[in-house]
């Protein structure tokens, strides 16, 4: 869910420009901050175009062209140039990149913290920025009251995306947008209390307890651990954990993307924006999938019976 959120503050200048996609390159990379190796040097510029080929895609913003300019169009706005970007790129002979860095480099060399930075501000953070990024991340967890008095009336069969959306509403209505110069720090403080959110609801209506949403871990993945589990996680579940963090963050134009990008069109507030990818990014054929493969990989208990 952190794409839409990252893509919807990145872009809400050009949402009217609906066309070309430039990947614009930029200067190698100094190294990564808290697992720094050798400078990385980022993907040579190029250009491409984005096209809304997906079915699911439904026709909620039309652009008109010429014929000539459609490429393949088979439906809904299959062919239809649909945006701008310079954060990420799928495929084009390159694989995976955020702002032109490989993806490999960036689970491998970087924590989620840097990568958010990067994402939200268009370069890798210097040691001190970083440190300051993660101050305030850290000093944003607490989950208001008032919305956990919401989290606790939820029922306890609500599916976790619903939580999110939900709790992204409420604290939109708590900490409402006075203007689009508070984006970015409403992009901060949802990225903060998301874990939060998710995790006193799950607590909660599991085992009766209300834990606190606030904590000094040194990272995201760790304060999402330690509140899952109520302990000091282990420091490879954090590691695995905070690569999955950068492995999911971005992912091009994609339904939720496209969705965000609509709602701000309408230049609606930046909760509303988040609100309406994440109740995209649930259905069956988009984050739904992951689910729907996980649940398949529960029904087997070793890779033989997989197998079998």
């Amino acid at each position: 869910m952190i794409s839409p959120l990252l893509y919807s503050l990145q872009h809400a200048e050009a949402l009217y420009n609906l066309g070309w996609v430039q990947v614009r390159g930029r200067p190698a990379a100094r190294g990564f901050g808290t697992r720094a190796g050798r400078p990385r040097t980022k993907t040579p510029a190029h250009r491409v175009t984005i096209f809304a080929s997906s079915p699911y895609l439904i026709a909620s913003l039309r652009k008109t062209t010429k014929m000539s300019e459609a490429k393949s169009k088979t439906g809904g706005l299959a062919g239809v140039s649909a945006g701008q970007t310079a954060i990420s790129t799928v495929g084009e002979g390159h694989g995976l990149c955020y702002r032109g860095y490989s993806i490999d480099d960036l689970a491998e060399k970087a924590c989620f913290e840097e990568v958010a930075y990067l994402l939200l501000r268009g370069s890798l953070p210097t040691r001190q920025q970083l440190e300051q990024f993660r101050s305030s991340l850290e000093s944003q967890r607490e989950v208001p009251k008032d919305l956990r008095d919401i989290l606790e009336k939820l029922p306890a069969s609500t599916h976790p995306m619903d939580i999110l959306r939900t709790g992204c509403s409420v604290l939109g209505c708590l900490e409402p947008e006075a203007d689009s110069s508070q984006q970015d720090a409403i992009a901060v403080r949802l990225m903060a209390t998301f874990p939060g959110m998710l995790l006193y609801w799950h607590r909660f209506h599991q085992e009766g307890v209300r834990i606190e949403t606030a904590s000094d871990a040194d990272s995201l993945a760790e304060h999402f651990l330690e509140m899952l589990h109520g302990k000091k996680p282990d420091p490879l579940w954090i590691r695995a954990m905070d690569a999955s963090l950068t492995l999911y963050a971005e992912h091009e134009f994609n339904a939720s993307t496209f969705s965000a990008r609509v709602t701000v069109a309408t230049r609606s507030d930046f909760y509303s924006a988040v609100t309406s990818a994440i109740g995209t990014l649930r259905g069956p054929l988009h984050g739904g999938a992951n689910e729907a493969a996980m649940e398949l990989i529960d029904r087997y208990q070793t890779a033989d019976e997989a197998e079998a």
